[in-house]
């Protein structure tokens, strides 16, 4: 988490992709953009879940344009 949180406040990244909980049992674990500190605490453990990116690539298109650090676990 320190290295997201220094690329964020050092602005070489706009944004973090990273995994969270979501308390949800349908959907335990999703990928979320971070845009602050306490956004990337909140995702700041180690999870081990099946995930696609589809979805958050899909709401990055959305977005204007932003440099971001992308977090994986390769499978």
């Amino acid at each position: 988490r320190w290295l997201l949180t220094e690329l964020l406040s050092t602005s070489e990244v706009d944004a973090a992709v990273h995994v969270v909980a979501t308390g949800d049992p349908r959907e335990m674990y999703r990928y979320e953009i971070a845009r602050t500190k306490e956004e990337v605490v909140r995702g700041a453990r180690s999870a081990y879940y099946p995930l696609q990116l589809a979805d958050v690539l899909a709401r990055m298109r959305e977005l204007p344009p932003a440099r971001y650090a992308l977090v994986g676990t390769p499978c």
